[in-house]
């Protein structure tokens, strides 16, 4: 039972300025140079000045060029001791340096380089200062106090800048991530963290629990791994690595300093170049608590620059949290969580050269749908804010390559989210390395669900249509585009025969981004998609949602180069009650083919020059109406025209019959012998049929419902044609619902049909025709071609795939019974 708490986290982090002894303002300086045997200079030595008892009283990081000052506060006789890492160092001869004078020595590295690689690990261990009795471990420890003592020069080093990402995050005891804050920054190059001085830490431990219970954690800095007092404290010893490119140097408390909390910990060396990878330590224990394991510590890592500079490019400070908690009849410590506090360095510059930059590393990953979990191909993967992207294969698997350490957004788009101008964002940080990661990503259905809400209902047998509205030949979207969609709903009568209902249009417009929504389109039909630019040209693009895939992406492309044009549609009506007028011309000034009204007296003329045109509807025994209209750039004009009817004329005798002209390409079709017929004669000894029936006999035919035709030229099993089938592909179509199917629909072949010369069905894939509309007995001929190959050029070709059916109906006349 915790019954108080034992501890509150105070963090002593953060960037600190390196603090000298301050000298007189006309002090004795040392300036010199270091060369090699060769007479080059040398950059990234650690040059000390040594006093008469050897006490160091200055120190330099030789430049670039190979020179050094050092500033002394007092005169007297003096040496210069040179360490540079992977070699021995060198001790000039003594000199004297007078008051206000400045030497002038010139320093020659003379030492062998240092073989780490020999040194062998033995059991023994030295404890308080290295002694010349272990000469392996004083030699391992002269190169680590040398990469410690160029590291901590290099953070005094005025003119260096760098940006730094500091990372805070929170653990579990078992060290899961439970919270983690990134930073950017930039500043001077200072030291890692506010170090205590090391004699305050010597006096009192590294932790220090308040008057609150709270526990400040304390590390020590660079100048503190390096002072005598760190060495009289602890006992070193040489340690062996798993890898064996590395040798390390263990430090632990005295055995006097058992009273006080205290660090211990590994400094690890490359055996190769003697070069200080990195330091590592925990802390020992926590005062008046007993036997508590505490998971605290620390991490340094080295980075030695070209010029022999060496800094901390990477740190971390780990702080456990705890409290105090009663078990049994005594109380024990619990650590409830651990915060650490680090950062690294991105990039070091001085001035505008940059002389440190991190490695890039790669980001991998796999793209998955959130609902199913499959992994998903050819979705684009982008850092927010860079040029860094790419395309997910065909297994879902990406990489990012030469990404910078960071926190970015991970941008995922599939391409049914890029038509609607959509993306998924996943927050990422990038480290110095980092672990595949998963990227779930919602389905376009799902998004559209989420943005139509009630439009998208599958109660109501509604979906949606999303997409976006760009410039050709770029991904630039346009705003404020109108986009229509325009559709035919279908019904049935009262004698079960399929007719078509009125045209119905659903309005948008796109957003700021070019992207659009059209919510609450119809299932199973037939829906053209267009937008409507102020310049340029956009083609228009076709649908159809399915109860099972009610929704679609539809990428809308405007053509800059092509010229706007307008749309002329409406409806033909008579003059009395409105009824359609069926096989009216209507024809526009400047386009080249009229239009037909169809069994609703609609009609369509794309392609219409800009500007006032000559609008003439006619049909024969009504009176044409010719008007001018004027027509705006990519708009739509929509027309109610009604006619009246001419009067009545005499009846006229007619002398000699004529065969109609239509009937005259049948005779000439049949000689052909391209396709099926049956004439009058023919057709008379089966009125007591249905059409459907008479045309069964066709070749390459399959009657569905009893009274829709349908081309065998594509195999359709007649079981896929009975039930649900949303996977249709051209030349199928899914049908309207029919009444046999309950409001269900079909995928099927259906043909083109031509009755006395007129198309019935325009649309693409052609809709289904009912039969039952035109008996056995209104029939003077038939014509059936399976194959656009073997069709009459009046009937088309390539726009046929499903065959062509063309009926002739009878004309008024006297029959054998004397009928008319």
């Amino acid at each position: 039972m915790v019954f108080r708490s034992a501890s509150r986290l105070r963090v002593v982090s953060g960037w600190a300025a390196l603090v000298w002894a301050s000298v007189p303002a006309h002090a004795q300086a040392v300036r010199g140079a270091v060369r090699d045997g060769a007479a080059q200079p040398v950059s990234g030595v650690v040059l000390s000045l040594l006093d008469s008892t050897s006490a160091v009283i200055a120190r330099a990081l030789s430049d670039e060029r190979g020179e050094f000052r050092m500033l002394a506060a007092r005169a007297g006789t003096v040496r210069v001791r040179a360490q540079r890492i992977g070699f021995q160092p060198t001790l000039t001869a003594p000199f004297v340096l007078g008051v206000g004078v400045t030497a002038t020595p010139m320093v020659v590295l003379e030492g062998a380089q240092t073989q780490l690689a020999a040194v062998r690990v033995t059991a023994s261990s030295g404890c308080g200062r290295a002694d010349a009795d272990n000469a392996s471990l004083l030699a391992v420890w002269e190169q680590a106090h040398t990469s410690l003592s160029a590291s901590l020069l290099t953070a005094g080093t005025r003119g260096l800048t760098t940006s730094i990402m500091t990372v805070r995050r929170v653990l579990s005891p078992r060290g899961q991530l439970l919270d983690q804050a990134l930073e950017m920054r930039a500043g001077n190059v200072v030291a890692p963290w506010i170090a205590i001085p090391i004699d305050t830490l010597r006096k009192r431990g590294y932790l220090w629990i308040g008057a609150d219970d709270a526990i400040t954690y304390n590390a020590p800095g660079l100048d503190g791994f390096v002072s005598p007092l760190f060495l009289d404290d602890h006992c070193f010893r040489l340690v062996a690595s798993k890898d064996t490119n590395e040798i390390g140097i263990g430090f632990d408390p005295v055995p006097a300093r058992a009273r006080l909390s205290e660090i211990r910990g590994t400094l690890w060396l490359s055996r190769g170049s003697a070069e200080l990878r990195r330091a590592e330590f925990t802390y020992t224990s926590v005062p008046g608590v007993a036997e508590s394991p505490i998971p605290g510590g620390g991490r340094l890592r080295f980075v030695r620059l070209p010029n022999g500079a060496v800094i901390i490019d990477d740190w971390e400070l780990r702080m456990p949290v705890t409290s105090r908690e009663r078990f049994g009849g005594s109380t024990r410590t619990r650590v409830d969580q651990i915060q650490t506090t680090g950062g690294l360095i991105v990039s070091l510059r001085r001035g505008a050269d940059t002389v440190f930059k991190r490695p890039a590393v790669a980001l991998t990953g796999i793209v998955r749908d959130s609902a199913s979990g499959k992994p998903l191909g050819g979705a684009t993967v982008a850092l927010t804010g860079t040029q860094n992207r790419t395309v997910s294969g065909s297994d879902g698997r990406f990489t990012l390559r030469d990404v910078l350490p960071g926190e970015y957004t991970l941008a995922v788009a599939t391409p049914e989210l890029e038509a609607m101008r959509a993306s998924s964002g996943t927050t990422v940080i990038v480290r110095d390395s980092l672990a595949p990661i998963t990227v779930k990503v919602p389905s376009a259905q799902q998004v559209a669900g989420a943005l139509c809400g009630a439009g998208f209902s599958p109660d109501r047998g509604r979906g949606a249509v999303l997409g976006s509205v760009t410039t050709s030949g770029t991904a630039t979207g346009m705003a404020g585009i109108p986009v229509v969609a325009d559709w035919k709903e279908f019904s049935t009568n009262s004698s079960q025969s399929l007719i078509q209902g009125q045209g119905k249009r659903l309005e948008t417009k796109t957003d700021g981004a070019g992207a659009y929504r059209l919510c609450g389109v119809p299932v199973e039909a037939l829906l053209t998609v267009r937008a409507f630019p102020a310049s340029g040209r956009a083609n228009p693009q076709t649908a159809r949602l399915t109860a099972e895939q009610r929704f679609a992406t539809l990428a809308l492309t405007v053509d800059p180069a092509r010229a706007a044009a307008a749309t002329f549609w409406g409806r033909v009506v008579s003059d009395s009650g409105g009824t359609p007028i069926v096989d009216a011309e209507v024809r526009v000034d400047g386009v080249e083919r009229p239009a037909r009204t169809n069994a609703e007296g609609e009609f369509r003329l794309e392609e219409v020059p800009l500007g006032t045109r000559q609008v003439t509807v006619r049909k024969v025994g009504w009176v044409p109406l010719e008007t001018p209209l004027t027509f705006s750039a990519n708009e739509e004009e929509e027309r109610r025209v009604v006619l009246h009817r001419l009067s009545v004329l005499d009846s006229v005798e007619v002398v000699a019959d004529r065969v109609p002209l239509r009937l005259v390409e049948f005779e000439e079709h049949r000689r052909l012998g391209l396709g099926w017929f049956m004439g009058r004669a023919e057709l008379e000894k089966l009125e007591a049929l249905k059409s459907a029936q008479v045309l069964s006999r066709a070749g390459q035919t399959e009657i569905i419902g009893g009274r829709f035709v349908v081309s065998k030229r594509f195999t359709v099993p007649l079981r896929a044609l009975s039930t649900r089938s949303p996977a249709c592909t051209p030349p199928m179509t899914s049908s309207p619902p029919l009444p046999e199917k309950a409001g269900g629909s079909i995928c099927a072949c259906f043909p083109r049909v031509y009755q006395d010369g007129r198309l019935m069905n325009p649309s693409s894939p052609a809709e289904p025709f009912n039969l039952d509309l035109v008996p056995v007995n209104q029939l003077e001929a038939v014509e059936w071609y399976a194959s656009p190959s073997r069709l009459p050029a009046q009937f088309g070709g390539a726009d046929a795939p499903c065959g062509v059916l063309v009926l002739h109906t009878r004309q008024p006349g006297p029959r054998k019974d004397g009928t008319q």
